[in-house]
C-alpha cells in the first residue's frame, strides 16, 4: 500500500514492562526475536522514562500530555468507582485523532476511569468489565457497552480483537489503534506453561539482584518472596510474559505495512523484581520511590522511511509526554488547550536529525513525591502529606547507576542539590495548577483505598509479602 500523508498508528503499551528485561537494553535471558529485529532496524530510545511510576497517572499523562498534578490522577484508579478522578472533560489523543478523521480503537487496558464504558474519542472499544485479571481463566470484557465472557488466556482474546480491528478498519481512513495488554503485571502465575518451564531452566543460575532497601522509607510496602524458589518462579513468569508480548507483536506486524504505518512499542512504567530489595514499582515503598528500574521503560518506534532513521540508538532522556507530542506531530493534529504540556516532539530525533532545542530535564511525580533528572543527576524530593518537605536524595546515574550512594548529605554536593531543587521547583511551576502543592495531596480526590500517602504503617508489617492481601495488591476490586 502506498504511504499516506497521514500514517496509520499502532501504539502498543504494555503494563509493568521494564526496560531492563529486554535484550536490546542488555538483558541476556529474554527471547524476543521480533523486538530484537525491530531494534536493529529502527529507532531505540535507550533512556525512555515514565513521568509517574504507577499505572493510571502514567497512562493519563500519555493521553493528555500533562503531568499528574495537572490532569489530576495521582495513583492507580479503583475501577468503576464513581468518586474516583477520571479524564472526563479533558482532551485526549483519541479525541484528537478522531476529530482529524482517524478511525480509532482501544483494545486492552485503559485504567483512566470507567473502563467498562466506551470513552470519548474511540470508534471501537474493547476493555475490562471489572478489573484486568486473571491472565488465564474466565475473562470479563466489554465490547462497546456490551459485556462479554470468554475462557482462556486473556492475551489470546485481546490479540484476536486487535487483529480484527486491523482487518476491519475502513480503507478510506487512516487508523489509530491503542493496544494495551497486561501480561507482565502481577500476579506472577498462569503464563504459558512451555515458556515458564523454559525460563525456570534459564534462570536457575541467575544471582539475586543487589538488595539494599532504603532505611529512610517509613516502610517497605510489599515484601520479598519467602524463599529462593518463589523468587525464581516470579521471575520466570515475568520473562514468559515478556516473550508472550513478542509473539503478539509478531502477529500484529504480519497484518500491517510499515510503509504506511507507525509502530510504537513501550510501557506505562518499569518494575522491580528484587532490585533494591523491592518488588513492584513506585508504590513498593511508603513514601513512594523513583528508582530507575521503576521509571525506565522500553521505547522502540518503526515506520515509513520518509519519517524514520534506521538503526538509530538515541541516548537522550525522553518520556511519555514527549511521545504524546510526537503522536500529535505524526498525525497532523492541531495542539489543543491547555498549553501546560512539558513534552517535546521527538520526530526530528527519530528522523535522524539533530533536535533543534536542548532536551529539557525529565520530571517525575507520584502523589507526595517528585523528582528530576538533569544530565547524569537525579534529585528526589518527598513531602509529608500536610507538613512540608521531607528528605532529599541526589544520585549520579553515570557513576552510580544502582543508586546506592546518596550525595545529598555530603557538603561537597550541597550546591548541586540546591541547583537541582531550584530547577525542579521552577519546572513544575510552569506546568502545575496555580497554588498546587504536593504536601497538600490529601486534598486531592482519592484514587483508591490504599494510596501511599493515606496509609498508616501496619503495627506488624509482615516480612514476606503477606501484606499484599492486606493492601489489596492484585485485588481486581482495587485495580
Amino acid at each position: 500500500m502506498a504511504y499516506r500523508s497521514r500514517p496509520n498508528i499502532l501504539l502498543l503499551q504494555v503494563d509493568d514492562l521494564a526496560a531492563w528485561c529486554h535484550p536490546f537494553m542488555g538483558d541476556r535471558y529474554a527471547e524476543t526475536p521480533r523486538l530484537n529485529e525491530l531494534a536493529r532496524r529502527c529507532v531505540i530510545f535507550a533512556n525512555a522514562y515514565t513521568p509517574s511510576p504507577v499505572c493510571s497517572p502514567a497512562r493519563a499523562s500519555l493521553w493528555t500530555g500533562l503531568l499528574p498534578c495537572r490532569h489530576g490522577i495521582h495513583d492507580f484508579l479503583k475501577e468503576n468507582d464513581p468518586e474516583a478522578p477520571t479524564l472526563r472533560g479533558q482532551i485526549t489523543l483519541a479525541q484528537q485523532f478522531q476529530a482529524q478523521g482517524y478511525h480509532t480503537g482501544l483494545v486492552g487496558k485503559w485504567h483512566c476511569g470507567s473502563s467498562h464504558l466506551p470513552q470519548p474519542g474511540f470508534d471501537h472499544w474493547f476493555s475490562y468489565q471489572q478489573g484486568q485479571y486473571p491472565h488465564l481463566g474466565l475473562q470479563r470484557f466489554v465490547c462497546g457497552d456490551q459485556p462479554i465472557q470468554w475462557e482462556g488466556f486473556q492475551s489470546d482474546r485481546l490479540l484476536d480483537e486487535a487483529l480484527s480491528f486491523l482487518r476491519d478498519a475502513p480503507s478510506n481512513q487512516p487508523w489509530f489503534l491503542y493496544f494495551g495488554p497486561v501480561n507482565t503485571h502481577s500476579p506472577f502465575i498462569n503464563q504459558p506453561r512451555t515458556l515458564v518451564e523454559k525460563y525456570r531452566a534459564k534462570l536457575r543460575d541467575r544471582p539475586p539482584p543487589v538488595q539494599h532497601p532504603d532505611a529512610r522509607y517509613d516502610w517497605i510496602r510489599f515484601g520479598t518472596p519467602p524463599d529462593e524458589e518463589t523468587r525464581l518462579e516470579w521471575l520466570a513468569q515475568y520473562y514468559a510474559a515478556v516473550e508472550t508480548i513478542d509473539h503478539m507483536l509478531e502477529r500484529l506486524l504480519h497484518n500491517i505495512d510499515l510503509a504506511d504505518t507507525i509502530v510504537v512499542y513501550t510501557s506505562d512504567h518499569g518494575h522491580m523484581n528484587g532490585h533494591h530489595g523491592l518488588y513492584t514499582k513506585g508504590n513498593a515503598t511508603v513514601p513512594p520511590n523513583f528508582y530507575e528500574e521503576a521509571l525506565r521503560i522500553p521505547l522502540i518506534v518503526a515506520g515509513p522511511d520518509t519519517l524514520f532513521g534506521r538503526n538509530l540508538r538515541i541516548d537522550e532522556p525522553v518520556n511519555l509526554m514527549d511521545l504524546h507530542e510526537t503522536l500529535v506531530d505524526w498525525g497532523g493534529l492541531k495542539p489543543v488547550a491547555p498549553p501546560h504540556r512539558p513534552g517535546q516532539s521527538l520526530s526530528d530525533l527519530i528522523a535522524g536529525r539533530t533536535h533543534p532545542l536542548p532536551r529539557p530535564p525529565m520530571l517525575f511525580e507520584y502523589g507526595n513525591a517528585r523528582a528530576i533528572r538533569s544530565g547524569p543527576y537525579k534529585l528526589v524530593r518527598r513531602y509529608h502529606p500536610y507538613q512540608g518537605p521531607l528528605n532529599r536524595e541526589v544520585y549520579d546515574l553515570e557513576y552510580d547507576p544502582g543508586e546506592v550512594h546518596d550525595l545529598a548529605g555530603l557538603p561537597a554536593f550541597d550546591a548541586l542539590s540546591e541547583a537541582l531543587e531550584k530547577a525542579m521547583t521552577t519546572a513544575f511551576a510552569c506546568y502545575e495548577p496555580s497554588g498546587y502543592r504536593p504536601d497538600h495531596i490529601l486534598a486531592s480526590p482519592p484514587c483508591n483505598a490504599c494510596e501511599p500517602w493515606r496509609l498508616a504503617r501496619p503495627p506488624d508489617t509482615p516480612a514476606h509479602g503477606s501484606d499484599l492481601h492486606l493492601l489489596g495488591y492484585g485485588n481486581p476490586r482495587l485495580q
